[in-house]
């Protein structure tokens, strides 16, 4: 008489007893297990923009769990939220679009490839009522009233705001405060950003001169 096997319907692992099989975990079990989890959620979406960019196949959950693309994408999205990207299912798009190399989604270099084109076309409303959103968050987390930021707030972490695209040049071109706030840099800190500033300055002198801007400087002051 043969003897009873018991299989892990994951990764199809077979045990001469059931409580074996009860308590054993696998890479793919686990990964089924935490569905529900927000990161794994995202990579999922994420996994069917890749998969099929036209959304006209329905992608099973089962399949992600077997793909090489999994562990990258979860990294991608944790790295997504640790930058708190305000536009990533634009750069999502962006990089599926152009077929960037996955290994490189989670570099600083590609998402300010991504954020130079974004930001040329983006209006000076959006990227004020992002700017305010972050002030009033750094406002918390420092105990300052958010209009302090332009006077307050870390030159470095400005610096690092301004290369992720996070401070627009709508801020810190178009608005008095906001130069005042790029006169804080160092010299140091000026040459981390010079290449970003003069590749985009140009393209901004001449949308800020054909706009108002008086709201804004109002806004801030």
């Amino acid at each position: 008489m043969t003897k009873k096997k018991f299989r892990c319907d994951f990764c199809k692992k077979t045990f001469s007893r059931e409580q074996t099989l009860l308590t054993h975990s696998c890479i793919y079990r686990s990964r089924y297990q935490d569905k529900e989890n927000p990161d794994v959620i995202l990579a999922f979406t994420i996994y069917k923009k890749i998969v099929d960019p036209a959304g006209n196949k329905k992608i099973h959950f089962d399949k992600f769990i077997y793909n090489k693309l999994y562990t990258s994408l979860i990294k991608m999205v944790r790295w997504i939220k640790e930058n708190k990207l305000y536009n990533s299912q634009e750069y999502i798009d962006w990089l599926i679009k152009n077929s960037v190399n996955l290994n490189n989604w989670n570099k600083e270099t590609t998402y300010q490839n991504f954020i130079y084109n974004f930001l040329q076309t983006e209006t000076p409303e959006r990227a004020v009522e992002r700017f305010v959103i972050l002030a009033e968050e750094w406002a918390i987390d420092t105990n300052n009233y958010w209009q302090e930021i332009f006077t307050k707030a870390n030159t470095n972490w400005i610096c690092h705001k301004i290369q992720m695209g996070v401070i627009s040049p709508w801020i810190y071109l178009g608005s008095d405060v906001g130069k005042e706030m790029l006169g804080r840099l160092n010299q140091e800190q000026l040459e981390l950003v010079l290449g970003w500033l003069e590749a985009i300055a140009n393209v901004f002198q001449r949308k800020i001169k054909n706009q108002d801007l008086l709201w804004m400087n109002n806004l801030f002051s």
